[in-house]
């Protein structure tokens, strides 16, 4: 219920959920604007992902939200704070009842090698 559609287009609350899930004020702005002048939907699928750096290779969780408008989209773009390159949602793979990312699929990010086995 916290990150019901209703609650991520209240932005006059001072508890405007939002401003909370994405730190970038320009980008905040430009969902309002897309909310108020162009009637934009938010698109089913919205919420926490893991999204990884193609160029260190490295892991950020951040909110995706997805706006369908006047045949148009918008989704938010995140940018690596190391790299400064746009980061990359992570597949997940349905497990049973529960989504995973396989961390095989992908280099470490200190070493490059793909195997994510512990070695002591």
């Amino acid at each position: 219920m916290e990150y019901s559609p209703y609650n991520l287009m209240n932005f006059e609350s001072e508890f405007a959920l939002l401003p909370h899930l994405i730190h970038s004020k320009k980008t905040i702005e430009h969902i309002k604007k897309l909310f108020l002048e162009k009637n934009s939907v938010i698109a089913d699928g919205y919420g926490h992902k893991v999204y990884r750096c193609p160029k260190c290779d490295e892991f950020y969780g951040r909110f995706f939200i997805h706006l369908d408008y006047d045949g148009d989209c918008f989704e938010v773009k995140y940018r690596c704070p190391k790299c400064k390159v746009v980061l990359h949602p992570i597949d997940c793979d349905v497990v049973g009842e529960q989504k995973a990312i396989n961390l095989e699929n992908y280099p470490c990010p200190k070493c490059g090698k793909y195997s994510r086995k512990r070695s002591f």
